[in-house]
């Protein structure tokens, strides 16, 4: 009877070991745990709290937003869509009042043939797009060009972002 009392005893307490044991894995392997060592090891080495800033953010330089313009180009029209953009968009860039700049203008030659991005860069973050937006509607020249665009282009898009602290600066 001792040795079975012993036996029912070592195998209780082998089972509460085991129950021990499953919990301490479940918790080391949890992506709770491993994900809380995670931000622990980030915000002590790099400085951030990835639980408080997204991936992109830690990325990011918010100083800057670019609004990048897609246009799609109806066929036959490209050079002067081309010639507008050429005797406009300078007039906007060299403007002092309006909060952004003209980072590049790039034409699609293979693949999407047709295609325009035009890149601006907005200092001040979102506040100088709506102000960036607000000057444009007054801007006669830009106005003009925003016109004469309906009958040049098929279809436009434009797509914001902030730049990324691993982007290489312009170079003239």
């Amino acid at each position: 009877a001792v040795v079975s009392t012993q036996v029912r005893e070592f195998q209780t307490f082998q089972h509460y070991f085991k129950q021990i044991n499953l919990r301490m894995l479940r918790n080391l392997c949890s992506k709770r745990s491993m994900s809380s060592f995670m931000d622990k090891f980030d915000s002590y080495f790099l400085g951030q709290d990835p639980v408080k800033d997204g991936h992109s953010k830690l990325l990011a330089k918010p100083q800057f937003i670019y609004n990048i313009e897609t246009h799609d180009i109806r066929p036959g029209r490209m050079t002067q869509f081309l010639q507008n953009a050429k005797d406009t968009l300078p007039l906007v860039h060299e403007s002092p009042d309006i909060p952004t700049k003209l980072y590049g203008q790039f034409v699609v030659k293979y693949g999407q043939t047709d295609r325009v991005f035009t890149i601006w860069k907005h200092t001040g973050s979102y506040p100088s797009l709506d102000e960036t937006a607000t000057l444009l509607k007054s801007h006669k020249a830009y106005q003009e060009y925003e016109l004469s665009q309906v009958e040049l282009v098929r279809r436009r898009n434009q797509q914001l972002c902030y730049e990324f602290s691993f982007w290489p600066e312009k170079t003239q």
